[in-house]
């Protein structure tokens, strides 16, 4: 095991055990993903976070809308791989199972993009250029 996924393992451990593990009284931590030698990421969501999630049919994903909309899941990701990415949506899709977007708009980063539009294939991806 790489040094980088073993600090992610014990950050886990370190999280769920901390006051980052909840936000408001209710669970914020969600877990660990991992995609092999492809990354691990941890995943932080509120309660309110995911009931948001379960009726939504637009998203945006990246930081670059850090001005426009607000977060409805953050993955602390160790590296930016399709696998990585699956890995998360994988994730989103157990803790929301109901959620099925329509819509997102994401930067053009190839590795989210084509993994969303492979997770979520019936949503229409657009893209943006940062200003």
């Amino acid at each position: 095991m790489d040094f980088c996924r073993r600090k992610i393992r014990t950050s886990s451990a370190i999280v769920r055990n901390s006051r980052y593990a909840e936000l408001d009284g209710g669970t914020f931590y969600r877990g660990l993903v991992n995609a092999d030698a492809h990354g691990s990421a941890l995943i932080f969501a509120s309660d309110r976070q995911l009931q948001q999630l379960q009726s939504a049919t637009s998203v945006f994903f990246d930081a670059t809308f850090k001005d426009y909309a607000f977060p409805a899941l953050y993955a602390l990701m160790s590296r930016k791989t399709q696998s990585l990415n699956a890995a998360v949506f994988e994730k989103v899709n157990q803790l929301v199972p109901s959620f099925t977007p329509l819509y997102a708009m994401a930067d053009f980063e190839e590795a989210p993009v084509a993994t969303f539009k492979s997770v979520y294939v019936h949503a229409n991806v657009a893209g943006c250029v940062d200003d």
